[in-house]
Parts: structure tokens; sequence; C-alpha cells
């Protein structure tokens, strides 16, 4: 038997040592609380699971508001309170790049992100991994099926960078975990200058350091 499920059944054995007696969480500030009666012990470790799902996502719910006051702040604390649950509890969450991509694609792309947005805002970062990671996923526009050829074919992205800052490395995961912000984006250019995107494809949105995003 996996260690973590039979971690959770102790604890359930603890909470209620007799078969088919009730359990009800008590109510108490900043926890989650679940009344249901017990059968069996396939029960009991499904209540309790969800319980842990319950769990996570307050503490989720709490960080919330930094969404739209601090992005880069929320994905750091995203990450703790999911790993957290699943090291834990060995709960079901979200992929990251750690677990699809191997560490020479995320250094890659990281540094083709760096050179694109190089002191730009967090949120700008996050667009351009998004236009990367959409260009992976899509099946109608012949993009190369690897990461790094994705970024590295002739004449789509600058590559000057040597090396990426965490910024960058935190916006990957904020794009990766937290799905697209570009509305489907896969091409974007300077404001401006005239692109084939610019003349063959549909104009999303410019952000605030003149990128122009298309799809």
């Amino acid at each position: 038997m996996n260690k973590k499920v039979l971690a959770a059944m102790l604890s359930i054995a603890i909470l209620c040592p007799a078969c088919g007696q009730d359990i009800k969480a008590a109510e108490t500030e900043g926890t989650t609380n679940v009344t249901y009666e017990a059968v069996d012990e396939y029960e009991y470790f499904n209540a309790m699971i969800d319980t842990y799902y319950d769990a996570m996502n307050a503490e989720l719910g709490v960080i919330a508001w930094l969404k739209n006051t601090d992005p880069e702040e929320y994905i750091v604390q995203h990450k703790q309170i999911t790993e957290k649950y699943h090291d834990l509890y060995d709960l079901d969450v979200s992929e990251s790049i750690y677990d699809v991509f191997s560490e020479e694609d995320i250094q890659t792309v990281a540094r083709v992100i760096e050179s694109e947005t190089k002191g730009a805002p967090f949120m700008s970062k996050v667009h351009v991994a998004n236009v990367i990671f959409n260009r992976y996923q899509d099946s109608t526009c012949n993009f190369p099926s690897d990461l790094s050829e994705i970024v590295t074919q002739d004449k789509q992205f600058a590559r000057q960078a040597k090396s990426a800052t965490e910024e960058t490395i935190h916006a990957m995961e904020y794009a990766y975990i937290l799905g697209d912000t570009t509305d489907g984006a896969m091409w974007f250019n300077v404001d401006g200058i005239k692109s084939w995107a610019e003349r063959n494809r549909e104009r999303l949105f410019t952000d605030e350091v003149g990128h122009t995003f298309y799809r």
C-alpha cells in the first residue's frame, strides 16, 4: 500500500477508532469542515482526501488577491501550497514545467523569454511564455513538436541572453500552471513594426511594453 495512503488511513483510525461512528469536524476558523457517516475504510479515506483538497483550495483562496497585485508572488506561494499537499497527502495537482519538459528545454525557453522581455514587467514575460506554450500545444500551424526547436526556429525569437532571471522562470511557471493569458496568441512583435503576423493574423492586444499579440 502507498505509504501516504497508509498514513492517511492511520490518521483516520486515530480520528475514529470505532467503525461506523459519525464524524463531525469542529467548526473552527481557518479550517475546512466536513460531516459524514463512515461506512468503511475506503469511504473514510475518500472523505479525508476530499477534506485535504478542500483545505488546499482554502489556502489557495487566501492568496487569490495576489494574482492581481503581485502575480509573481502569487505563483511562488501557489507552488508552495500545492507541492505541500502533494508531498504530504499524494494529492493530484497541476503539472508544472518540471513534470513535462527537460531542464535543458526549460533553460532554453527561459533565455528566449529573457531576450524578448529583459526589463519588462512580470506579466509581459508571462504573455511571451504563453505564445511559446500555445505553439507547443497547437496542431494546425506546423510548428515543431519539440519545445526547444520551437524557440530556436530561424527568425522567430530573439536568443541573445546567456541566462535567465528567477523572475523569468516564475513567469514560465505561471504561464504553464495557470493557463493562457493571451487568448490564444501564437505570434507577437514590437508594435508598429510590419510583420507577417501583422498582415495575416488577428490582432489581439498590445501590452504595456509595446508587444502586440496575434492569433
